[in-house]
């Protein structure tokens, strides 16, 4: 417990001066660095209407998209859809190693499949209604299943170190979980 407490106080010391930091700060400090130069800072247009509507939806997006995760992660485990899972993993791995990663895969699956109306709409009708992109819906739908293919290839090959430092380090997993997910 004191060694996290320690990392976090050198985590927070270690921020204080990017914290402290303000944009006139900023500013004042790297005019003051071009000693020689007598450019004025380049001055920031005013924000358009439409700017401003995409980022207010956006901030309702986030909310939304959040509130959305954590209720499809409440209806996996509140149905038994996760214990079904983890029931079929169990059935086509064997080793424990090989049902995390095949359960990790599953998962993965249905939360694809759940998240996927958000996502379509964020990603490809939102940015197309704004002018953001020239995306086509195929191309769209080929990055998802790429990114979906690649997600689930990496969780496979990753999820069983918690549970490795879970039988090997029963007190203090979390900790050395949490600094190998630093990277």
């Amino acid at each position: 417990m004191r060694t996290a407490i320690l990392l976090l106080a050198a985590a927070f010391l270690l921020s204080i001066p990017v914290l402290a930091q303000t944009p006139e700060g900023a500013s004042k400090a790297s005019t003051a660095s071009s000693a020689g130069s007598a450019s004025a800072p380049v001055p920031v247009p005013q924000p358009s209407e439409k700017a401003l509507r995409y980022y207010r939806s956006g901030n309702v997006l986030w909310f939304v998209n959040t509130a959305w995760s954590l209720a499809a992660l409440a209806l996996l485990l509140w149905t038994g859809l996760s214990a079904r899972l983890r029931d079929i993993a169990r059935r086509i791995g064997r080793n424990r190693f090989f049902t995390i990663a095949v359960y990790g895969v599953l998962f993965s699956l249905v939360t694809f499949v759940l998240d996927l109306p958000l996502a379509w709409y964020e990603g490809f009708v939102r940015e197309h209604a704004y002018g953001l992109s020239s995306q086509t819906a195929t191309k769209w739908w080929s990055d998802q299943l790429i990114s979906l293919a690649l997600g689930c290839v990496f969780l496979a090959l990753t999820l069983w170190f918690p549970y490795w430092l879970l039988r090997k380090s029963p007190r203090r997993w979390w900790l050395w979980t949490g600094l190998a997910s630093i990277p």
